[in-house]
């Protein structure tokens, strides 16, 4: 386990720098949540409780901070980093290149910007979702030559379970499948549906026990899921734009290279398979396609890809393995070639790349928010930027290709390692960044917002705002529904009121809807200016009634 150790330490600079930045709306409801169980209050489910139990023990022995919230995933990284240790074990025999895979898997995977940006959102799938698949895959390996991993299995599978229901029993289903497709003995394929079932067992005699006790609504909880898993599959067909936008997202968040790197070795097994060559690494592929075939359960994204993080480790074990086979063969002169490639790879993303992210999800949104656009000029503007972002792969393959001895694997390597190095650039950029690097991608100022409202709002003043401002203010009622900010009518019957002191909005709390429907209509526009004053504030505008 010591192999994990310079991943520890990388991981804890890139997350201390940033620890402490404002959380988003879509966090309040795991941080609120937290707060009600502590306090005895009735909770909204739409999950099994268990990381909602984990959050709140955490603010129960530390005390309410950012820090306390956001430890479950800090300790979630350093867990899967154990568990991808244990299972890069089980492929190899050769003590040297075990350690060596075990510690460049460990950076892959501390380096990636979804994991490090991931670990400090306040949500499920990109906490503790990440290192009980990887458990859940290591248990289901040990139990195809160990029967004494039945009753481990079943523990771990029913966690998962409490975790996210819905993830874990599609990937049931894909594991069932693909053990049927590559394990010749019938055998093993029982033992692996006798655990699924004993683990949906215990889940389903230990979760209505606890809901009795502890007074959730079972049927409450059913009904959201399934209106969850109906609204996931369904809307990208009525708006395929929601898919193709967050195929997007999820690309540049993963790193084109790296899935293309991927897609290269899974092609390699799967020619090999169909050879009858080799042996299958199902635990691996697995894995992949059980995550890979949640994309088309949950689509809908949330501006960070949340549902796929737990893809980076499974990935981070794949493709190092392909990568120690050629590093065997490569001599001195073509690891110092591949680390100054992987170096150049850095600078130039870190300094012409810059953040793609914030290329992607924030300049691009804001443009198309905007009642005027451009478009020649913002598809001249992308095209320029995307030019130099597929550059980057230019400096490690020729220089691999022209100074090193490496002629198989080429591609491979080429892609491998502008991947890691484009990411470590990001993670660095994001680590740096004045501004949010997670759902509200780009916004500035929330808590210079919070302070001014601190400051100016009287106790009984209203304000318009988002979910996350009346958090930080304490006051409940301030809370303005998607509903109004969506409405013209609305929008103007609500600033009407005399109590209402402020309006406060930005381009990433609040829609692109709403800056197309409302605050872009010249007779908004005309009655906000003759109410309020408008002062900026980082990326929020802030109306004040004189």
């Amino acid at each position: 386990m010591s192999g994990i150790i310079p991943a520890v330490i990388i991981y804890a600079i890139l997350v201390a720098v940033q620890i402490d930045r404002a959380h988003t709306p879509d966090e309040l409801y795991m941080i609120v949540g937290a707060q009600d169980l502590l306090a005895g209050k009735p909770v909204f489910l739409f999950s099994p409780p268990l990381y909602l139990w984990l959050v709140a023990l955490s603010v129960l022995l530390l005390g309410m901070s950012d820090m306390s919230v956001r430890l479950v995933g800090v300790v979630s990284v350093i867990a899967a980093l154990g568990l991808i240790a244990l299972l890069i074990k089980e492929c190899y025999k050769d003590s040297v290149s075990r350690r060596a895979a075990i510690v460049l898997a460990g950076l892959f995977y501390v380096v990636h910007p979804m994991v490090v940006q991931g670990s400090m959102i306040v949500n499920i799938d990109n906490t503790i979702l990440s290192p009980l698949i990887l458990a859940f895959i290591y248990c289901l390996v040990r139990l195809r030559t160990d029967i004494r991993w039945f009753w481990p299995s079943v523990a771990v599978t029913t966690l998962f379970l409490w975790a996210k229901l819905s993830t874990s029993l599609v990937c049931m289903v894909v594991f069932s499948i693909g053990v049927w497709w590559v394990e010749p003995e019938i055998v093993k394929l029982k033992n692996t549906l006798k655990v699924f079932l004993g683990a949906i067992g215990c889940f389903c005699l230990s979760w209505v026990s606890i809901a009795l006790i502890g007074g959730f609504n079972v049927a409450e909880f059913t009904g959201y899921a399934g209106y969850r898993v109906r609204l996931n599959l369904f809307e990208p067909l009525r708006n395929p734009q929601i898919l193709l936008t967050n195929t997007v997202y999820l690309l540049v968040w993963f790193s084109p290279f790296i899935f293309a790197a991927l897609l290269v070795v899974l092609e390699k097994e799967l020619r090999l398979l169909r050879r009858g060559q080799g042996e299958p690494r199902h635990y691996l592929y697995l894995g992949a396609l059980s995550l890979l075939s949640y994309f088309f359960i949950a689509p809908i994204g949330h501006g960070f890809p949340k549902y796929y993080v737990p893809l980076v480790g499974i990935a981070a074990i794949v493709l190092v393995e392909e990568a120690i086979g050629i590093w065997k063969r490569a001599a001195m002169r073509d690891i110092l070639v591949v680390s100054g490639a992987g170096i150049i790879i850095a600078v130039y993303c870190y300094y012409m790349v810059q953040d793609p992210v914030y290329m992607v999800r924030y300049v691009t949104r804001k443009a198309l928010a905007m009642p005027h656009i451009d478009i020649p000029a913002l598809g001249q503007h992308l095209r320029g930027w995307t030019l130099l972002y597929c550059l980057a792969l230019a400096p490690g393959y020729f220089l691999i290709r022209f100074m090193s001895k490496i002629k198989k694997g080429l591609v491979y390597t080429a892609l491998l390692l502008t991947g890691v190095s484009a990411s470590g650039a990001l993670s660095l950029q994001q680590a740096q960044a004045d501004y949010l690097t997670t759902y509200s991608y780009g916004e500035r100022g929330t808590r210079e917002v919070v302070a001014f409202l601190r400051q100016t709002l009287q106790p009984l003043d209203r304000a318009l705002c988002a979910s996350h401002i009346s958090y930080y203010l304490q006051r409940n009622d301030l809370f303005t529904p998607s509903t109004v900010w969506e409405d013209r009518t609305l929008f103007l019957k609500a600033i009407k009121d005399a109590k209402v002191r402020c309006v406060v909005y930005s381009i990433t709390s609040n829609s692109e809807k709403s800056f197309k429907n409302v605050f872009s209509d010249p007779a908004v526009a005309q009655v906000l200016q003759q109410n309020f004053v408008c002062r900026t504030i980082g990326e929020y505008s802030v109306w004040m009634r004189p």
